[in-house]
C-alpha cells in the first residue's frame, strides 16, 4: 500500500490538505443514505418513520423485507468502499482510515437528511473489510456466531464494534489513525445502540425472527449483562495497553516523569547503528572497516565488545541526554508541534527507502522490528527537535552542564537493553 498522493509531502499544509480532502470525501459520500433513498423511491415512505426509526439495513429488513434490505446493503457498501479508496489514493493507509471514519460519521449524521441517519454498523463493517480483511473475517465470524446463538443483531453489532480495536491491534500494522479511529467508532456505534442495549438488559429487544414475543426472564437479563460487562472490560484493557501504560510502568530509560520505552530505544539503537555505519566520515574507522554486513551486530566484536553492545551504549547515552534536556525544555516552556515541518520532513525522508508495497507501518516494522509504531518514532523525533530548540535558546554549555548534573538520576533498564541487543533487529 502506498503513501498516497499527499502522503509523501514534506509540509504541514500538504498533509492538512490531504486530511481535509479525505474527511470531506468520506463525509459527503457517507451522508448518502441508501435506506432512506430506497424507502422513498420504492415505497414512497421514509424508513425513519417505521419500525425502530433507524435508517439502516436491519430496520429495512424488518419493515420492507429482503429485497429492500439487499438494495440498502449494496448502496451503503458501495459508498463506503468508494470513500475508503479515495482516502487510500490521497493519503495511503492513514487516509483510508480517515475517509472511512467520516463515511461512518456521514452515515450516522447525514447532512442531506437533517443529520438523522443509521447506526453506522454496515459502514463500519465495510471500512474494516476494505482496510484490513483479516480483522473483518474474525469480526464477521463472531457476529454470525453471536446472532446465530442469540438471534439479536444489535448484540452482535455492538460486541463486534467493541471488539474491533482489540482484533485490529492483532492484525494491523501500528498506525495512529487506525488506533484512534477504531476506538472512536467502537464508542460511537455503542452509543448509537444505547436503546438496544437497554432493551437487551430488560429482555425486550426484538429478535431476528419476527412475530415471536420476546421472552423476558432473569436469566436472559443476567446473561446479557455479563456479556456486555466482559466486552467493555476487554475494551478497557485494550485502551490502557494501547495508550502505553504498560511501558510507563517499565520504561527502558527514565528520568523523573519522562521515559523512553523499549520500542523507542530499539528505534534509537537501530538508527544509531545505521547512521554510524553509513556515514562517509566514519569510513576509515576500525569499527566500520571491520564490520561484516553478512553478520548480525551481536555476532561480531571489536575492542572487547560486540557491535550490538557498542551501538547500544551510544544509543543509551543519547537517550539519557535526550530525557534530561527534554525535561529542561519543558520547564523552560520550549515545545515543538507534531506538525512542525522538520518533524514531517523526517517521515518524508523515510519514504525514500520504501520498497514496493510499503506503508509507514510495514517499513517501520521491517527496519526497526515488530511492534515499533509510527507514534514511537514520532515522539522521539518531536523530543529531539524540542531539545534542539532548547539548546539554541540556552547554549551548548548550559545544556551540557544540565546533563552532567543530572545524569546520575537517569534509570536504564538493563533487561530491556539486553533484549534489544540480542534481538534480530539488524
Amino acid at each position: 500500500m502506498s503513501n498516497g498522493l499527499f502522503g509523501s509531502g514534506s509540509g504541514s499544509l500538504v498533509l492538512a490538505l490531504g486530511l481535509i480532502l479525505c474527511a470531506a470525501a468520506g463525509y459527503f459520500l457517507g451522508s448518502v443514505n441508501s435506506a432512506i433513498i430506497v424507502s422513498k423511491l420504492k415505497f414512497g415512505q421514509d424508513i425513519r418513520k417505521f419500525g425502530s426509526g433507524n435508517a439502516g439495513m436491519t430496520n429495512m429488513l424488518r419493515t420492507y423485507g429482503k429485497g429492500a434490505a439487499g438494495l440498502t446493503l449494496l448502496g451503503d457498501v458501495l459508498k463506503t468502499v468508494i470513500g475508503c479508496l479515495i482516502g487510500l489514493f490521497l493519503l495511503g493507509e492513514s487516509g483510508g482510515y480517515v475517509a472511512g471514519f467520516f463515511c461512518i460519521i456521514g452515515h450516522v449524521f447525514p447532512i442531506y437528511y437533517g443529520f438523522k441517519g443509521g447506526k453506522g454498523v454496515l459502514a463500519l463493517a465495510t471500512m474494516v473489510c476494505v482496510l484490513n480483511w483479516q480483522t473483518f473475517l474474525v469480526l464477521f465470524t463472531l457476529f454470525v456466531l453471536i446472532v446465530s446463538c442469540t438471534k439479536y443483531i444489535s448484540l452482535g453489532s455492538v460486541m463486534c464494534a467493541l471488539l474491533y480495536p482489540i482484533v485490529l491491534s492483532k492484525f494491523a500494522e501500528p498506525n495512529i489513525f487506525a488506533t484512534v479511529v477504531s476506538m472512536i467508532v467502537a464508542i460511537l456505534v455503542t452509543v448509537m445502540h444505547r436503546s438496544n442495549i437497554k432493551r437487551l438488559l430488560d429482555g425486550e429487544e426484538n429478535k431476528l425472527k419476527l412475530g415471536k414475543e420476546p421472552v423476558k426472564t432473569w436469566k436472559l437479563v443476567v446473561l446479557n449483562a455479563v456479556i456486555v460487562c466482559i466486552t467493555l472490560g476487554a475494551i478497557l484493557l485494550d485502551i490502557t495497553s494501547s495508550s502505553g501504560m504498560t511501558e510507563r510502568k517499565n520504561p527502558a530509560v527514565s528520568y523523573g516523569d519522562y521515559y523512553i520505552s523499549e520500542l523507542q530505544l530499539r528505534y534509537m539503537y537501530v538508527k544509531t547503528a545505521d547512521d554510524f555505519l553509513s556515514d562517509p566520515a566514519n569510513a576509515e574507522t576500525d569499527i566500520v572497516k571491520n564490520y561484516d554486513k553478512t553478520k548480525k551486530l551481536d555476532e561480531q566484536s571489536i575492542n572487547g565488545q560486540t557491535y550490538a553492545e557498542y551501538f547500544m551504549d551510544i544509543a543509551a547515552d543519547e537517550a539519557s541526554r535526550l530525557m534530561i534536556l527534554f525535561a529542561e525544555a519543558k520547564k523552560a516552556g520550549v515545545e515543538v508541534s507534531p506538525t512542525d515541518d522538520r518533524c514531517l520532513a523526517e517521515f518524508s525522508e523515510m519514504s525514500k527507502n520504501f520498497i514496493q508495497g510499503d506503508s509507514y507501518g510495514r517499513y517501520i516494522n521491517r527496519v526497526y522490528g515488530k511492534g515499533v509504531g509510527e507514534s514511537d518514532i514520532r515522539n522521539i523525533i518531536i523530543s529531539q527537535f524540542t531539545v534542539e530548540d532548547y539548546i539554541k535558546s540556552v547554549g551548548e554549555k548550559t545544556a551540557d552542564d544540565a546533563v552532567k548534573n543530572n545524569l546520575s538520576s537517569v534509570q536504564i533498564d538493563k533487561e530491556d537493553t539486553e533484549k534489544i541487543i540480542n534481538g534480530d533487529y539488524k
